[in-house]
């Protein structure tokens, strides 16, 4: 080999590992539903979480990136590990199983509504109170302990929380449990003829944590988890969680 062709393959070499090294973050593939304002395909940065979550991968060593599909579907997949594992998801016990929760990087709350023709008295209400109501629910999501494990309440099951709202306000549910601030969201931006048509029951259901979840069917899901752990608590410190919450009138 001639030597300025071993000169231009050194040269070549070294380039590829500085732009490895400059660019050399570690690949993570989370999958989510859509549900703005938290996240959403559609939303800047892909929403306030993903931007969050982006930037403590990112100082993690890590290059995340995220795909939107239903909900159940999102859980199944990364139960196996085809997706690294899921974004913006609630805890609950038998999804430990399957998963290394993250510390907490935001909260949603859930609340039940009623349509606001259907009179029910004004009172602070117990689950066992509303056993004989219908409730709307959406496929593949935890409300909670108390909820999840209320067996005596009526449950039906739709795709999303749009069609939620669709079927309450047409009278096929009583009742549905939902995310307060989805909710309003979904009614601002895009059902504005429901707005003051639902009642919230009063107490809330619960205040449910948002966390990232790792899929323990990939490889050193515990290191990543510790590592995007480390990462944000240092984003909470510096204050960049704040100013990122600000940047989204959070």
């Amino acid at each position: 080999m001639k030597r300025s062709t071993i000169v231009l393959v050194f040269m070549f070499v070294i380039i590829l590992f500085s732009q490895m090294s400059l660019y050399g973050l570690k690949p993570i593939k989370l999958a989510t539903v859509n549900w703005a304002p938290y996240y959403g395909e559609n939303l800047q940065n892909q929403g306030f979480v993903t931007d969050l979550a982006k930037e403590a991968f990112k100082r993690a060593g890590y290059s995340m990136t995220v795909e939107f599909v239903p909900w159940k579907r999102a859980l199944e997949l990364a139960k196996k590990g085809d997706y690294d594992g899921l974004l913006g998801a609630y805890y609950n016990e038998k999804r430990k199983e399957y998963f290394q929760y993250s510390i907490p990087i935001s909260s949603a709350n859930v609340v039940i509504i009623r349509k606001k023709s259907l009179m029910l008295p004004n009172k602070l209400y117990k689950l066992k109170d509303l056993a004989k109501y219908k409730f709307g629910t959406i496929n593949g999501y935890s409300y909670g302990k108390e909820f999840d494990n209320a067996t005596f309440i009526k449950k039906d099951v739709s795709p999303n929380l749009e069609t939620n709202l669709i079927k309450l306000y047409k009278g096929r549910y009583d009742l549905a449990v939902v995310s307060r601030e989805v909710m309003l969201n979904l009614i601002q931006t895009k059902h504005p003829e429901y707005k003051g048509q639902f009642v919230e029951l009063a107490p809330k259901l619960v205040e449910n944590n948002l966390y990232i979840a790792i899929s323990k069917k990939i490889k050193n899901s515990t290191k990543i988890t510790n590592d995007f752990n480390a990462a944000f608590k240092s984003m909470q410190k510096d204050g960049t969680v704040n100013k990122i919450l600000k940047k989204y009138g959070m």
